[in-house]
């Protein structure tokens, strides 16, 4: 039994990345996080423990940026932060999720930090409507 939840939990992970990555590619960034924020205030957050699995389960599906958007979406106060940095004269770029101040994978903080991106609901906030974006 503990398999058959085992199952049904990876593939509402993965369709929820796919829900992502379907925002990410077919509309506008702007209007795609307006999105993904709306409809992860209508499913279940994730805790920490959780969104740590989902890293590792996801692994290289998709993209840096569509997985840390589909984790961070429903890992309250977490933030997806977009940083680079120059390899041999070439400049690498990376998203990540970061929670409580710190990247939620190690390896993610060797990049310098660009841009911060919230897609979470704030622990306060619960499931209401998204007030401000």
């Amino acid at each position: 039994m503990a398999h058959r939840g085992s199952a049904i939990a990876f593939a509402a992970m993965h369709g929820w990345h796919l829900v992502v990555a379907a925002a990410v590619f077919g509309m506008p960034l702007t209007r795609a996080r307006h999105a993904i924020r709306w409809l992860a205030h209508r499913v279940p957050p994730i805790d920490i423990h959780e969104a740590k699995q989902w890293q590792r389960s996801l692994g290289w599906v998709g993209t840096c940026l569509t997985r840390s958007l589909a984790i961070s979406a429903r890992l309250p106060d977490s933030e997806v932060v977009i940083g680079v940095r120059r390899e041999n004269k070439r400049v690498l770029a990376h998203a990540w999720v970061e929670v409580g101040g710190g990247p939620l994978v190690r390896d993610d903080a060797a990049f310098e930090t660009m841009a911060r991106v919230v897609v979470s609901r704030a622990r306060n906030l619960g499931t209401g409507p998204i007030s401000s974006l």
